[in-house]
């Protein structure tokens, strides 16, 4: 699970890295090699295959694009690859954390004191103060 966790982060913050060298590289073509004149159209057709891919996306996943559906996906995706590679039974795991999430529910509610569901009977039996 941590390899997979890892493996998410590391493709997200290459993803950010290649954002961001271009970016850099588009300010240097703009300001110092070529004008704005030149670089407009230049712009315009990466956004527009950006865009392209994102609906690429759509179409194969079913999914909207957005960052935390795909940091999901990719997480499983790499879960998955690693449990079968370890001889994981999956089925056995989301079982058990299925079981863990539901007594984390049940001591949650036991914990929470509006939650008591009292009787009625015990909170009318309780002592009254007198004035």
């Amino acid at each position: 699970m941590l390899k997979s966790e890892k493996h998410t982060n590391r493709l997200a913050w290459l993803g950010l890295g290649l954002m961001g060298l271009q970016m850099g590289f588009l300010a240097r073509l703009t300001w110092w090699e070529y004008s704005w004149d030149i670089m407009e159209p230049v712009t315009y057709f990466i956004t527009y295959s950006t865009s392209l891919v994102m609906f690429a996306y759509y179409v194969v996943t079913k999914q909207d694009y957005n960052f935390p559906l795909v940091k999901d996906r990719q997480f499983l995706i790499t879960f998955y690859k690693h449990a079968k590679k370890q001889g994981l039974d999956l089925d056995k795991y989301n079982s058990l954390k299925e079981s863990i999430a539901q007594a984390e529910l049940d001591l949650k509610r036991l914990r929470d004191p509006l939650q008591a569901n009292l009787p009625i009977q015990q909170i009318q039996k309780q002592p009254q103060l007198k004035s």
